[in-house]
């Protein structure tokens, strides 16, 4: 699967996460609210795919392909903010977070990759999301309530600087990605501040 990585070292990410986690034990003792997806596993699925061995150079390489394009168009940005506010219920019993800011470039980068690996997805539908929890079994009615009591906490905003390809996940171990395609300029949010604070 293709999925965007958050910068996991960022302050923005670690109070992002803080936020997460109080939601998260906010719902906790809902009846059959699930499991709480952990921290380390946070991330934005862009696209499972689907592929034989022969066919992953190529998909890589295309993969990069799509990626510069994006960047490029862009306008070559050294990262993505995405921000997230409100709950959503998906397939499979998954709660989600919706993605609010940064959700029309997420569009275009899927749109994209649709375009150039589409014989190879397997996920049709996309909506820009972040899954926290899984397996839940809440009632229609429950996930109203719910909605509605979450709807206006507002998560606050998450850095990505890279997207990576990685095997399906079997067990408990997340895979180590095959490919890792980083935003062109490493800085940081501290940096981009300061140079902006400079500017005024």
């Amino acid at each position: 699967f293709l999925s965007v990585e958050f910068d996991r070292q960022s302050l923005d990410f670690q109070m992002f996460t803080t936020k997460v986690k109080g939601m998260q034990d906010l719902l906790g003792d809902v009846p059959e609210i699930g499991k709480p997806v952990k921290q380390e596993s946070l991330h934005i699925t862009l696209a499972v795919m689907h592929m034989t061995e022969e066919e992953v150079p190529g998909l890589m390489e295309k993969t990069k392909e799509i990626w510069e394009e994006f960047v490029d168009l862009m306008g070559s940005p050294n990262n993505l903010v995405l921000s997230f506010k409100g709950l959503a219920f998906g397939d499979h019993g998954t709660i989600w977070i919706k993605m609010e800011l940064g959700k029309e470039a997420i569009m275009i980068l899927r749109e994209m990759i649709e375009s150039g690996l589409g014989e190879n997805l397997t996920d049709l539908r996309f909506e820009p999301h972040l899954t926290v929890f899984k397996s839940s079994q809440i009632s229609e009615d429950v996930q109203q309530g719910i909605r509605g009591s979450v709807s206006k906490m507002n998560l606050g905003c998450a850095t990505i600087r890279k997207i990576s390809l990685r095997q399906r996940k079997v067990g408990k171990e997340l895979n180590e990605p095959i490919l890792v395609l980083p935003f062109p300029i490493a800085d940081n949010c501290t940096m981009s501040k300061q140079s902006g604070k400079e500017r005024r």
